[in-house]
């Protein structure tokens, strides 16, 4: 993760032992407190959602197995 001040680097910050098979899908604030959320999709068709406090997911949630989801903007 870079963690950024406009188009300025802050810092960096690895997600060491991070599973293969995931992938942020999408960054949005999911719940409208001002800090960008992670959106992650297993290559099973798993979601997970990471409400963050700046590198830190506070809040995480999940709906798990294979499936046609898909994600709607």
């Amino acid at each position: 993760m870079w963690l950024m001040n406009g188009a300025a680097t802050l810092s960096i910050v690895g997600l060491i032992g991070a599973d293969p098979n995931w992938r942020v899908s999408q960054i949005a604030d999911l719940n409208d407190d001002g800090k960008s959320d992670r959106i992650w999709r297993n290559v099973d068709g798993s979601i997970t959602a990471w409400l963050m406090d700046s590198t830190i997911a506070s809040v995480t949630a999940g709906f798990t197995g294979p499936g046609a989801l898909r994600l709607v903007p």
